[in-house]
Formats: C-alpha cells, sequence, structure tokens
C-alpha cells in the first residue's frame, strides 16, 4: 500500500499512482472541500476508479473522524460498470458501509415470483406471502451493524449480495433500499439521481450529498433522454385497460377517485390523437366524457379488448408514413387536449396515492409518472420553449379499428434535469476519458465546472494508429449512400480481414449501425475469417434498470454470453463486431490479448433527418449558434471512446485502425483524442503499411517475452535475498540483499509478482534457493 497527503487529506492506495490520478484526485478532493463542480477528463488506462474510490473515501474518513455525517453516491451507466467499482474497493484499505442499488429484476430471489418480477414482487408482498421481504430487516442489520468487521457482509456486488440473501432468506431488494438510507457509499446507476420518479421510488436523499459520475460522457443525452417522452398509441391503450380493471375489480373506496382521474386524464390525450388524424377539431364534449363513475361504461368497449389486440396492433405497424409536424407552442398542443396546470397537479396527486397502494405494474406506473412530470414541467414550470413536439401518424389500422401514433416531447435542454442535481448537492463530479471540450458540456447542462485534463499514460512505442482511405480503386468513405453499396461493403470488409489476418489477439470492430453490422458480417464470413462474434442488438439496450438481467450471463445470444465466446477463443485471435454507443464501447475491459487491435470504420453521425437531432441543432443555433458543433462533438465523444478499448494500463498495447478517408481532413482530426490524433499517420491502403504492422506485431511479441522473463528473474532474485540473508551473515553479501531491496521499493516488483511469490510452494523456494546459491557464489569467485 502507497500512502500520500492530497490537499491535508492523507490517501492510501494499493500501488504508487500515476501523475495523472494525483491531479484527479487532487480536482476530486478540491472540488468536495470547495463545493464546486468539477468535470475531469481521464483518459484510458489511468486508474480512473482507484482515483475515485481512495479520493472520496479517505476524505469521508477524515470527516467522519470529526463526527459529521457524510453521504456519497458514485454512479456509472450500467450495473456492470459498478460491479467492476465495486471489486476494485474491495482492493483498497478501506471499507466503508456500502449499498448497491439495482432492480427487483436482478436481486429477486424468491423463486415463486415468475414473470414480471415488478407485479409479482408487489403482490406477494401485499398478500404477506414473501418470507424474503418479512425477514429484510436480518440482512439490513448484519450489514449495518457487522459492516466488514470480523463475522461481517463485507464489501458485496450485487451477486454476492443476492446470494447473501438467499442464504439468510431475507430480500437483498429491500435490503438494499433500506441499507443505503445509512451507508456511506451508495453505488447506482446514474439514472436513478438524474430522473425525479427513480430518486422518489427508492428513497434517494442527494440533500448535501457528493455525487460522482463515472463515464459521464453521454450526461447531456441521459438528461435530455429524462426529460423526454413518447407516448404511443399501444401503451396508452395498454395502461388504460389496466387502470380500468382496477377501478372495477380490486380497488376499493380509497383509490377509485384517484383511477379516475387519471383514466379522464388518458382520454384526453387519446381523443386529441384520434381527432388529429381524422382531421377533426377537439370535441370537449367527448374529452370530459368521463367524469364519475357512471360515464365508465363509456370507455369500456373501447379498451375491454386490448390485451387480446397487442399483437394485432403490433403486426399493423409496417411501412408507416410519418406525419412531422412539430408545433412551435408545446403548450398550445397540450391545451387542445385540454390539460392545463390545474389538471396536471391533479393528476400528480393521483399518481402519488396510487403508488403508494402498489397496484400497478411498472410499465404504467412509469408511463403516467413520465406524462405528469414533463407536463408540469412544460405548463407549470414554463420550460414549453425547451420542448420540440412531434405528432407522427403512423397511418395503420388493424381490423379493431384501432388507431396507431406516437407523441413526442422531447426535451432540447438538458440542465432542466442536471441543475436540480448540482443545486441539491454538496458537489457533482463528473469524470470520463472523453468530456472535453469543456465549453460545451458546460453550456450543454448550465454549470460551471472546474475541469482538469489529465495526461495519457500511453506509451507512444506502444501503439500504432493508421487512417486507410481506399482498398485498391476504392474510396472507403462511409456515406448514407454507401452503406447498401455491395462494392464498398466488400472492400470494407477486405481491408478488415487483411488486418486482422497480422493481428496477435483479439480485434474488435466498431460500426455506425447494427444494419451496417450485419452487411459487414456476411462479407467476412464469406471471406472465411474465422471466429466472428457480433454484439446483440436489443431494443433498451440500456442495463440501467430494468433490462438487464443476471440469467443472461449464461444466455451465449446476450452480451455476457457472446463475450464469453469471444475470451474463450482468445488464442484463435476472434474477431468482435460491435457499434459506436453500444455496451462494447464503455465500462468493458479489454486488456491486452482481448484487444490488440480496434478497428473504425466510419463516422457515427446521427441522422440529421431525425426529429430530434433536427430539433437539437435548430434550438442550439438559436441559443449560441453552436448547432454543428453540437453535432459533431457528439459523434467524435462516441468514436474516442470506442478507441480507448485498446490500451487499458500502462504496460498494454496495441493497433488503431481508421477506415475512412476523412481522417485525413485536419478538421476531423482536431476532434480526436490527444493520444490518437498525436500518433495517427494516413495511408492510402493497407498495404502500404501492412509490413510495418506485421513489425509492430512481431516486436511487441518480443517485448512482452522479455519482461515476463525480467519478471520472473527478478521473483527469483527475490526469493533468494529473502531466504539466504536468514542464513548468511556475510557483510559483501548483505550489501548485495541491500541493493536489490532498494530496486524493489522502487516498484520493479509490482504487486501481483509479490502475490505470485507467496503462492511458491515451500519446496519450490527451496530449490530456488539451492540452485540460485551457487551461482552467486560463482558471481563472488
Amino acid at each position: 500500500m502507497h500512502k500520500l497527503k492530497i490537499n491535508s487529506i492523507e490517501i492510501t492506495l494499493p500501488y504508487a499512482p500515476y501523475a495523472p490520478q494525483i491531479m484527479a484526485m487532487s480536482s476530486i478532493l478540491t472540488s468536495i472541500q470547495t463545493n464546486t463542480p468539477a468535470a475531469i477528463e481521464s483518459p484510458t488506462g489511468t486508474g480512473k476508479s482507484f482515483s475515485i474510490l481512495c479520493s472520496s473515501l479517505a476524505y469521508a474518513n477524515s470527516v467522519q473522524n470529526n463526527g459529521k455525517p457524510l453521504k456519497i453516491f458514485i454512479c456509472s451507466r450500467t450495473h456492470k460498470q459498478l460491479d467492476q467499482l465495486v471489486s476494485q474497493l474491495k482492493m483498497t484499505v478501506y471499507r466503508p458501509t456500502i449499498s448497491v442499488l439495482a432492480s427487483r429484476n436482478l436481486y429477486c430471489v424468491n423463486s415463486k415470483n415468475t414473470g414480471d418480477k415488478n407485479v409479482g414482487c408487489k403482490n406477494l408482498v401485499r398478500e404477506n406471502k414473501c418470507v424474503y421481504y418479512n425477514y429484510r430487516e436480518k440482512l439490513v442489520k448484519s450489514v449495518l451493524d457487522g459492516g466488514c468487521k470480523s463475522g461481517g457482509v463485507g464489501i458485496t456486488d450485487i451477486e454476492e449480495f443476492k446470494s447473501l440473501g438467499k442464504k439468510m432468506l431475507a430480500c437483498p431488494y429491500y435490503a438494499s433500499r433500506s441499507i443505503s438510507e445509512k451507508s456511506v457509499v451508495t453505488f447506482a446507476p446514474y439514472n436513478y439521481l438524474l430522473d425525479p420518479s427513480i430518486r422518489t421510488a427508492t428513497g434517494i436523499n442527494i440533500k448535501d450529498a457528493i455525487v460522482i459520475i463515472d463515464e459521464a460522457h453521454n450526461i447531456e443525452d441521459v438528461c435530455r433522454a429524462t426529460g423526454s417522452l413518447e407516448i404511443s398509441s399501444l401503451q396508452l391503450e395498454i395502461s388504460m385497460n389496466e387502470i380500468l380493471f382496477l377501478y372495477k375489480r380490486k380497488l376499493k373506496d380509497e383509490g377509485k377517485d384517484e383511477a379516475l382521474i387519471i383514466i379522464n386524464f388518458m382520454q384526453r390525450i387519446r381523443k386529441y390523437a384520434e381527432n388529429k388524424i381524422n382531421g377533426t377539431e377537439e370535441n370537449k364534449d367527448d374529452i370530459f366524457a368521463i367524469t364519475n363513475e357512471n360515464n365508465v361504461k363509456n370507455i369500456t368497449n373501447d379498451v375491454k379488448n386490448v390485451t387480446n389486440d397487442v399483437k394485432d396492433i403490433e403486426n399493423s405497424i409496417k411501412d408507416t408514413k410519418e406525419d412531422n409536424k412539430s408545433s412551435d407552442d408545446v403548450k398550445k398542443e397540450l391545451l387542445k387536449m385540454c390539460i392545463d396546470s390545474d389538471v396536471v397537479t391533479r393528476i400528480s396527486k393521483a399518481i402519488k396515492i396510487l403508488r403508494s397502494k402498489e397496484v400497478l405494474s411498472n410499465h404504467t406506473l412509469h408511463l403516467i409518472e413520465a406524462v405528469a412530470f414533463v407536463f408540469k414541467l412544460i405548463l407549470n414550470k414554463g420550460k414549453d420553449k425547451e420542448y420540440a413536439y412531434e405528432f407522427v401518424n403512423e397511418n395503420s389500422y388493424n381490423r379493431k379499428s384501432k388507431y396507431n401514433y406516437k407523441l413526442n416531447f422531447i426535451l432540447l435542454d438538458s440542465s432542466i434535469i442536471f441543475k436540480p442535481l448540482v443545486d441539491n448537492t454538496k458537489t457533482v463530479i463528473l469524470l470520463s476519458g472523453t468530456l472535453s471540450p469543456f465549453n460545451i458540456i458546460g453550456d450543454e447542462l448550465d454549470t460551471k465546472f472546474r475541469t482538469v485534463i489529465a495526461p495519457s499514460i500511453v506509451n507512444n512505442k506502444n501503439i500504432f494508429i493508421r487512417s486507410i482511405s481506399y482498398d485498391g480503386n476504392t474510396q472507403l468513405k462511409n456515406t448514407y449512400q454507401n452503406n447498401n453499396n455491395p462494392n464498398y461493403i466488400k472492400s470494407v470488409a477486405h481491408t478488415v480481414q487483411q488486418i486482422h489476418k497480422n493481428t496477435n489477439g483479439g480485434t474488435i470492430v466498431f460500426v455506425p449501425s447494427y444494419h451496417y453490422l450485419e452487411n459487414i458480417k456476411n462479407k467476412l464470413q464469406a471471406l472465411n475469417n474465422g471466429r466472428i462474434y457480433t454484439e446483440p442488438n436489443k431494443s433498451g439496450n440500456n442495463d440501467s434498470t430494468n433490462n438487464f438481467d443476471i440469467k443472461d450471463r449464461n444466455d451465449k445470444n446476450s452480451l455476457d454470453g457472446v463475450l464469453k465466446l469471444y475470451r474463450s477463443n482468445i488464442k484463435h485471435n476472434p474477431l468482435l463486431l460491435a457499434v459506436y454507443r453500444g455496451k462494447v464501447s464503455e465500462g468493458i475491459d479489454f486488456s491486452d490479448e482481448y484487444c490488440r487491435n480496434v478497428i473504425a470504420i466510419g463516422l457515427p453521425y446521427s441522422n440529421t433527418r431525425d426529429f430530434s437531432v433536427m430539433s437539437k441543432k435548430i434550438y442550439n443555433d438559436k441559443k449560441n449558434g453552436t448547432g454543428n458543433l453540437w453535432y459533431e462533438i457528439n459523434s467524435f465523444r462516441a468514436i474516442n471512446q470506442a478507441l480507448g478499448r485498446v490500451i487499458r494500463h500502462k504496460d498494454d498495447y496495441g493497433a488503431v485502425f481508421l477506415i475512412d478517408s476523412r481522417y485525413t481532413e485536419n478538421r476531423v482530426k482536431n476532434f480526436l483524442s490527444s493520444w490518437v490524433k498525436n500518433n495517427l499517420i494516413s495511408v492510402r491502403s493497407y498495404e502500404q503499411c501492412k509490413e510495418e504492422y506485421k513489425c509492430f506485431v512481431e516486436q511487441m511479441k518480443k517485448n512482452k517475452i522479455e519482461k515476463k522473463n525480467v519478471k520472473k528473474s527478478i521473483i527469483e532474485k527475490y526469493i533468494s535475498i529473502e531466504n539466504i540473508t536468514e542464513k548468511n551473515e556475510n557483510k559483501e553479501e548483505r550489501v548485495y540483499n541491500k541493493n536489490y531491496n532498494v530496486k524493489i521499493k522502487n516498484n520493479i516488483l509490482d504487486t501481483n509478482i509479490k502475490e505470485g511469490i507467496k503462492r511458491i510452494k515451500e519446496s519450490d523456494r527451496s530449490s530456488y534457493i539451492e540452485k540460485l546459491s551457487k551461482s552467486n557464489e560463482t558471481e563472488k569467485k
């Protein structure tokens, strides 16, 4: 363990820190001590996780010693990334009480809860049929009382805590929420803190807390998504049907009026949409028809068969035609639905009561809470100018004559979601390898950050970076027209195959879309390119609340299953196809042979014809003239994040190939991370750098073998010194040993080598000592 003092706080790390880590820790501590938000760009391989954990927990220890309570939230995008942080926390000396927040899908241990975990859990708890829920306090007590002391629970990730729940017959889902209220550190996906409805549901109190957000490069997108809303006809019908069923069958006196209010509210939205499609004026008499119990029958026939019609509705949404007509006045559209601020206030109160009764499915609850939240921002808080509105007529009817449409309310200003977090906490600290330019992120989040860019630790001799513009006479330029051009796809696949053939270890290829991924996969398979794996295309590919299940780890078609196959075949130099902005591009460690090469194809620009992208560009242009700049930065953050997969620590090595002719342009180069830009050489085709790349690969293999032999030699000498000095009092030999001890203190022996020495059997140690004693005698003579 290594100790150092920064800003009067003594910090203990598992090893001597790199210069970038010292900069990051200093910035984190300054932010906490001065209550100033910080944005820290810490490039790949700089030990960002240890910087976060050790600095914040060292501060917590110093404050708690003075008797002051402290709460720290450490957040990342996915639960996998949180598990990695928890794993690294175990390697430190710090043992705070922690909680890891996750969904029922991840934590539920009751075998009787099949199907929808959320609905099943609520029913079992309400009927007092869940033994795990009844004994949850037993698990809470063992964590809060025992902690990390002898016999205590210790530091646990999601799976370990779940196993503990099974063993103790206690519910880890409810226990984690109770523990979070009193724990020093809570780990959670960052949408748990950004989304007010999730904060309410999980009982998160951010007042005066320290919030540290890792992998924060897409924080703006998450904020905008949190404040945006999509209402589809299918969602609306299913939710209305559910609430109507509760009204008629399950709810007694308390809650019936609230259910009626929500049904009335949703009926207004539906009537507005149908009128818009039919081209008729809104009929207020129809919209307000559902005002009391006697009029419930007016909508019963409309929604009673929705469950049976779901498949018909889904199948009918084909070859749709969009009616992308937006209104400059979003508030005006809500008034056409006969929805004003008073209506939203009534709805919010009704939702609160129904939530407390835990009778609604998560699908319906999330929908009505999101509708109330967004409408409240627009009507009650005057944020209508920060929204774009789009009505999409999908122009298709099924045999039951149900309408198909979407209402999209798109938040254009991410600060509306982010600012309340900053205003209510002690400080918010953002970290990522790709945050700059800071002026843009500061403007987008309307926050003045204390900014730091830590230097890269990439050894330029260990990296090989080339951009390639042609394959033969075919220009490699990924445009919309080229996406389906067989000659272009064939040329890209040929270039990828040639690079991959000369690579020793895993290769990850990033492409702009899943459609492109399938095209190039087919071409590569036709070229018989060996073992090829692809990132699964799943809707809702965001492992933050309910979409990820631990059982996926045993499913070969899930991302975990694919990665397991990829890693197990690493000796065969496999190739992994993935998309920019996907799960593979961040939060997964591909160190050493698991990624010796990243091939980046094209530039992942968003579709400018997409209504939300177009609206955001226009909004930024009107606000500060940064529409195009925002668009460019959004794309290059995705590229830089993907390229960071190749170098994961200071001794790692690998290659980057940028397959697109536009990488020769200075405008494009300037958006790349400094470690990429500074080592980038442009060539016309792969043939021009093939021999150079082959030499690089061979040299790196040779260096790796030499380093391995050096480590082995140091281990042998360390063992001999450790034993011989006990038996030999010769002065000359003691000096000789002292010299080696100096080298050991200077970290020639890293932690892994020391651990390896401990595991050597005594018999092996004796043979080493005997052999080396003879060689030492020879050296003396």
